[in-house]
């Protein structure tokens, strides 16, 4: 596949990415997955710049963090660092770009649903985020990540996608009450496709309730409760 043959997806892409390149070479480089650039003969794929977009999503997602959170301590922005830079969050990304059409993939990887791959789309991403940076610079690299993922961070931020309140209520009871949290299925309600429940956490002493639409988030949301009260409940010893 040779540039020229190309140039119309790459158009299509650049629509979708809000980006338009100077050097559209290094978008078709962000494309080429190892597995095609293997079954024909060609010097590079996107790896290096996959570890170039790393680097570059690693500088922008602190810096963007830092100023966006200043009333989040270091261990919550590494955690909500991590969180979008796992991935998950850059394959939700990838996706919504419809990165997976693009690509240029060899035969055992197309056969196998490789335009769907979580890790696969995940370092396409980052292979684009370098060359974004290659193409344009530091700013307009900054500038393209927050447009397509500001939102993602906001929700994961205001959801806490990125902590494990269950380990954490965890830590919490054993270092101070040396025992468990025990959670029971309170109310199971609505139809199939819709359904809701409400979790009961006794851990430390305190009792906390949370709500989902699946067991575990109902779990999870009962266990950040719980710690709400806990750490209430610990500031007065």
């Amino acid at each position: 596949m040779c540039l020229k043959d190309m140039n119309h997806d790459l158009n299509g892409l650049e629509k979708e990415l809000l980006y338009t390149f100077k050097n559209k070479e290094l978008l078709q480089e962000a494309l080429i997955h190892t597995s095609y650039a293997y079954e024909h003969n060609l010097e590079s794929s996107n790896e290096r710049l996959e570890l170039l977009g790393d680097a570059v999503l690693h500088l922008v997602l602190t810096d963007y963090l830092m100023r966006e959170y200043p009333e989040e301590n270091e261990g919550q922005l590494s955690a909500l660092r991590s969180f979008c830079e796992s991935a998950p969050f850059l394959h939700n990304a990838a996706f919504k770009l419809n990165l997976g059409k693009y690509l240029s993939l060899g035969r055992g990887e197309e056969t196998s649903g490789g335009r769907l791959k979580e890790s696969l789309l995940a370092n396409t991403f980052e292979a684009v985020i370098a060359a974004v940076y290659t193409d344009g610079g530091f700013k307009k690299a900054g500038a393209f990540i927050l447009r397509h993922i500001k939102k993602m961070i906001k929700r994961a931020h205001d959801e806490e996608l990125h902590t494990d309140s269950k380990l954490e209520l965890q830590k919490l009871t054993q270092q101070f009450y040396n025992n468990l949290p025990q959670y029971r299925i309170v109310q199971e309600s609505g139809p199939e496709h819709e359904k809701k429940f409400i979790v009961s956490v006794v851990a430390g002493g305190v009792t906390a309730e949370g709500l989902g639409r699946n067991k575990k988030s109902a779990e999870k949301d009962a266990a950040k409760n719980a710690i709400y009260k806990l750490r209430s409940k610990l500031s007065k010893f």
